[in-house]
Formats: C-alpha cells, structure tokens, sequence
C-alpha cells in the first residue's frame, strides 16, 4: 500500500515534532492553545469548537494524534517562536507579529472572523458609526493581535492582561472602545458579566468590521516548512467541512440568563410606576410610568426579598421597593424604586 505524500510528510514531520511513540495508526503530538470561546473551548461537557475541530480533522488526516495543552496565548506564541513548543493556534497573522517575532511559520487559513469594535451603551453611543475614534480612549489585551486593519489605531491603547480584566474596564467606563472578534465577545460577557450583555454593542458599518484569517503556526525551519506543508495538504482535503464561522449568533444566549429583569404589571397593578427615594413620603420623591416590557439591573433588592415569614401573607413583601437600573426604553439609564411584584427574572 503506497502512502500519499501528505501522509509521508506527516510522518516525518511527527517523527521530529514529538518525542512520542506511535500509537497505532496515529502518533501523538502536542498541541498549544487557550480558551477562545466559542471557537476553542476546554470546560468538559463542551463542544471543542469550530476552530479545534478543524486543527483535530487536519491532523487526523495527517495520522496525528493531537494532546491539547492549554497555555496563554502570548506564551505559547514566544515558546515557537523560541523552539521550545512546536505547535500552536488559532492566531492573526499581522506584520506587528512577524517583525517582534521572526522565527514563526503560519499555516494556510484555519477559518475567517469578524473582529469589531466593542462599546457599553451604558457609556456610550455609536449606534450611528462615527466620523473618527482618534479622541476616543481604546484598550486591548496585551501582547494580542487584532487583524491589520485595526493595529494602527491601537497605537497607545490601554493594555490590560486578559480580555476579561479589558471588558470590565469598558463596562466600568475606563475606556471607550475595545477590539474583540465578534463571538469572542459575545460568548465571554455572556460567561462572565451576563447583567451587561444587553448593552454590550460593537460599532455597526464596513469602516469597523475586519475580516481576518487565523492560523496554526510552528517554528519556522525545516521541520516547520515540511509539518506546515503537509498540514496545508490536509486542510484542502476537508472540503465537506465549512472553515467559516458555523456558530450562531441566536444560540450564544440560547438557555442563559442575562441577568437582567423585566418589568411587567401586576394583578391589582396595571400600571408600573419608578420612584426616585425609596421613601414614599420624601419631600424630593419624583415618580415617572414605566412602559412595561423595560429591562433593568436590580441594584439593590429590598430586604424583603430575603425575609422569611410565617404567613402566606406576603403583600408587604409584594409592594416593598428595590432599586432598578433601567436599560432601554424612555427611562434608559435612570434609576428608580419599583414594587417587587413589577420584577420578573429573565
């Protein structure tokens, strides 16, 4: 039986890539990444995800094994770049990157993505896109690349240590705009900070889209030309597997919470009604009618929500106040007291 040349170089190319033992058919080999939901996952229960998939299928074909080993990505990076790891995706392939690290060989595209330009309607808003951001404060996770487009305006950017640290800053307000690829986003407020993620938008229009590629990249050297050649081979072979992005956006938020509430009337109270004190007879106490179908974030639930009680009684309980941030319709961004019985957990 003759081998095809993809499968001889794959060999070989293991062979010099891990100091492991065939397996069987396949011969293991290590292989560095991060989580970068929801296209590289890790919590077990998980799909791998789209961009795994496509790396485990390439090298399958190449009758490779791979062992995935989590490691910053900024780490594992400088590791190929230094010969001490030999394999490691998904990433952009930008001139910033080639020039601080010459001795990384990129493969063919794994897979294109949008890259945006994230903002908090809480603090802002680029609902309509605007002329310019050069007055505008952006932040970026350090060490990361963005896609060509977006470099040169990350020039002094605020730098934080990890994407998640970078959007806590945005919803707090210490920055203005953030770059991100588009599901990335989605998928980690969804994770991490669920209350924000009905305010969490990315600039609309072409002028703040990037489509960009991402790779596999090895050392660059012999070994690497030859194992990014026939893992190159490999990916044409996956014609029946679609390289753009199969992940929806409607099923990031499918099942999960948005820790928000909604406002609805109640029996006996058709009309929704916000209160700036908590005190209903303080002389600076303003009320406004909230449209209902509102959302908001409870700021502050009354302590009756905690209470228990030795009747079924709970009428006090139903009207006492807690303290919502609203976060769409008229009263956007308002604070006010409502009745508990106005507040439905979504």
């Amino acid at each position: 039986m003759q081998f095809s040349n993809c499968v001889k170089s794959a060999l070989l190319c293991s062979a010099l890539l891990s100091g492991t033992a065939p397996a069987g058919p396949f011969t293991a080999v290590d292989v560095y990444t991060d989580v970068w939901p929801p296209y590289v996952n890790r919590a077990q229960g998980q799909e791998t995800g789209a961009i795994t998939r496509i790396v485990e299928l390439a090298l399958r074909n190449m009758r490779l094994d791979p062992q995935w080993q989590y490691v910053d990505f900024s780490l594992a990076y400088e590791m190929v770049n230094n010969n001490e790891i030999r394999l490691s995706f998904p990433y952009f392939e930008t001139a910033r990157r080639k020039q601080l690290y010459p001795d990384v060989r990129f493969s063919a595209p794994l897979m294109t993505v949008d890259n945006v330009l994230y903002y908090s309607r809480e603090h802002r808003d680029f609902s309509s896109p605007p002329d310019s951001i050069g007055d505008l404060r952006l932040g970026r996770v350090a060490e990361y690349a963005y896609g060509e487009k977006f470099e040169a305006w990350l020039v002094g950017a605020t730098e934080y240590q990890s994407e998640v640290l970078a959007l806590r800053a945005l919803f707090n307000g210490d920055i203005d705009l953030l770059p991100m690829t588009r599901l990335v986003g989605q998928a980690l407020v969804l994770e991490h900070f669920p209350w924000q993620y009905r305010s969490f938008r990315h600039i609309p229009g072409e002028d703040y889209l990037s489509q960009d590629t991402v790779h596999l990249v090895t050392h660059d050297d012999p070994q690497g030309e030859a194992f990014i050649k026939a893992f190159d081979e490999a990916l044409e072979k996956l014609a029946g597997v679609n390289k753009q992005d199969e992940v929806q956006e409607t099923s990031l938020d499918a099942g999960r919470s948005t820790g928000y509430v909604r406002l609805v009337v109640g029996e006996g109270h058709p009309v929704i009604i916000g209160q700036t004190q908590r005190q209903g007879e303080h002389p600076d106490n303003r009320y406004v009618m909230i449209p209902p179908g509102s959302r908001g974030l409870v700021l502050d639930w009354s302590d009756a929500v905690f209470k228990e009680f030795n009747s079924p009684k709970l009428y006090a309980a139903m009207v006492a106040l807690s303290k919502i941030r609203i976060v769409d319709g008229p009263h956007v961004g308002r604070e006010f007291y409502v009745k508990n019985l106005h507040i439905e957990i979504e």
